[in-house]
């Protein structure tokens, strides 16, 4: 069992090398062949309403199409947020968790709690990885589903276990493992650790992700 879980491990390192790679020429085109041309064509619009009368009809309809394009540009922003934190989960669990509890606070108006211990982890940088990516879908669970008001999110360090629980306060609502659940629930699973969801009509819903920890300090 050793065994196929270093060979595990081996696989999701090349895995999740592939997807950082792939984030970034993402990050990249996005940046630059989207983003860029969006501001342009927000400028020209103001620019083409500052040469109008206000009472004007068409410029009324300019304000319309700013509005769209900056909405847009908002959407953006907050998807390239969420793939530079997965860029950068390999600069540490902690920091990454930090990014991800800035983000979501940002972006979504939720209350958002970190607790994150002293204590330094022991994990390879391939399970902080595991551990989240598996954080950051349940966040983005809670933000897309919940209907909540409050996120939770801890680290913790339970005997030679590294949890993370993600806890809202929402409409308690789990039917299945979407893609997302399903995808991280099989990585820590090869890991040797595993993914846990409940929830409590109206009183919201839990993901509890987990792997062993390792004697290489973190």
């Amino acid at each position: 069992s050793e065994r196929r879980r270093a060979q595990a491990e081996r696989l999701l390192a090349q895995t999740f090398r592939a997807q950082d790679e792939e984030r970034q020429r993402v990050v990249l085109y996005l940046h630059h062949d989207v983003g860029q041309p969006l501001y342009r064509l927000l400028y020209g619009i103001e620019c083409s309403r500052a040469k109008l009368p206000p009472d004007h009809p068409v410029s009324s309809e300019l304000e319309t199409m700013a509005s769209l394009t900056l909405s847009i540009d908002g959407t953006l922003r907050s998807e390239l947020g969420s793939l530079h934190e997965g860029i950068a989960a390999d600069a540490g669990l902690a920091t990454a968790l930090r990014d991800l509890a800035d983000t979501t606070r940002d972006e979504s108006g939720l209350h958002v709690t970190l607790w994150i211990p002293d204590e330094p982890l022991d994990l390879t940088e391939v399970k902080r990885t595991a551990l989240f990516r598996a954080s950051q879908d349940a966040v983005v669970n809670v933000r897309k589903n919940a209907v909540a008001t409050r996120v939770e999110i801890s680290l913790e360090i339970r005997g030679r276990r590294v949890v993370i629980r993600v806890q809202d306060d929402g409409v308690g609502r789990f039917d299945r493992y979407g893609l997302g659940l399903t995808s991280n629930a099989e990585r820590l699973d090869a890991l040797g650790g595993g993914l846990e969801v409940s929830a409590t009509p109206r009183r919201g819903s839990r993901v509890l992700a987990w792997l062993p920890s390792d004697t290489v300090s973190a």
